[in-house]
């Protein structure tokens, strides 16, 4: 039987339910979470059994959810909790490795909104903690906008102007919720950009931005993927920022090609969506559409804002089908973006406007 919210009942706090089988990282994660004002941890369990078990009792706004348990485990007891609360958040999280990368995508391509690497000797506790507080505030402050049917009817939001270009370069922003909307969008493009240069930065370390580009590449039906320092900008081919490096388009010897730099992060993030935007918008200019996706943070407002100025097309998805808008909506307050679109509808524009 599906558990049912009430209307107005809910209470302030953000609701928390930790899905562990390691005792050591549920007390970490209580203590981090009871410290923050407006975050509150309702309940915990130490498998995807117990799990469903307790999210129908306490009903929580976000479920923090380890994949690797015994019984039941995370990507099992997924769809369950799903089906259990539909609007509820979840949040994997696994320690930084390949085999736990692609069992995250596939998390989040069934209905997870983001992912979290545990610490170990890749991962910091005090990067772990700052994440885990970012990622629930976020998370949770986009459930209380929806819960409280204050989301912004944005869809529809008419062009002011006329796009002149000839789409030489689609170039994609996303982080919480992007892998997702992604593979949707990328679906509806499969087979049609074989004359157009595909970049994409999505929020994610290099295991994931890897094995991501791949996906993508597939999905799209372009070869490319995980960009190289180098690589020439060829039209009919995807390039995929690659987690830690931030990438950008320089021009050499008469050709355009991929810069990656490790240098430091932008908006707080590496890859980070503006030095990507910024140096299509001056190499491509008119011929350059870009799409803001769901994300949380402002990553690729200036940048879109760039793409525009220099007479590119910018859409941004919409607040209802956005996981977080928070990058689509920063992007929307600089007057970067020319129309504001749900997310099943953005592919089909992109095709009429490259027509």
């Amino acid at each position: 039987m599906m558990a049912q919210r009430v209307p107005g009942a809910k209470a302030s706090p953000v609701r928390v339910l930790l899905v562990d089988d390691s005792a050591v990282i549920r007390g970490i994660m209580r203590r981090w979470i009871d410290d923050e004002a407006g975050l509150d941890v309702v309940g915990s369990a130490i498998n995807g059994q117990e799990a469903i078990s307790e999210a129908a009792r306490v009903q929580p706004d976000i479920i923090i959810l380890d994949l690797d348990m015994p019984i039941m485990s995370g990507m099992d007891a997924l769809p369950e909790l799903k089906k259990i609360l539909p609007d509820v958040k979840i949040l994997i999280s696994s320690t930084l490795t390949t085999r736990n990368a692609r069992a995250s995508l596939a998390a989040m391509n069934a209905g997870a909104a983001d992912y979290l690497a545990k610490p170990d000797a890749a991962t910091s506790r005090d990067h772990f903690r700052e994440q885990l507080v970012s990622k629930l505030r976020a998370l949770g402050e986009e459930s209380k906008v929806k819960d409280n049917a204050s989301v912004m009817q944005t869809a529809g939001f008419e062009p002011t102007r006329r796009w002149r270009g000839q789409m030489k370069a689609l170039a994609v922003g996303a982080s919480t919720g992007g892998p997702q909307a992604l593979n949707e969008l990328f679906g509806v493009l499969a087979g049609q950009f074989d004359n157009c240069a595909v970049f994409v930065t999505q929020h994610m370390p290099a295991h994931f931005t890897k094995l991501l580009g791949e996906d993508l590449s597939q999905r799209i039906e372009l070869p490319g993927g995980e960009a190289k320092d180098g690589d020439k900008v060829l039209p009919g081919r995807l390039y995929m920022a690659p987690g830690g490096f931030h990438m950008r388009i320089v021009e050499e010897a008469g050709a355009l090609r991929i810069a990656l730099s490790d240098g430091p992060a932008i908006n707080f993030c590496k890859p980070a969506v503006d030095p990507m935007f910024a140096s299509l918008a001056m190499h491509f200019g008119v011929d350059c559409a870009a799409v803001v996706l769901t994300g949380m943070g402002s990553d690729g407002a200036m940048g879109a804002k760039q793409i525009r100025d220099n007479g590119g097309i910018v859409l941004a998805q919409d607040q209802a089908t956005s996981t977080v808008w928070g990058m689509p909506g920063a992007a929307v307050a600089v007057g970067a973006v020319d129309q504001i679109l749900p997310l099943r509808k953005i592919g089909a524009h992109l095709l009429h406007l490259k027509k």
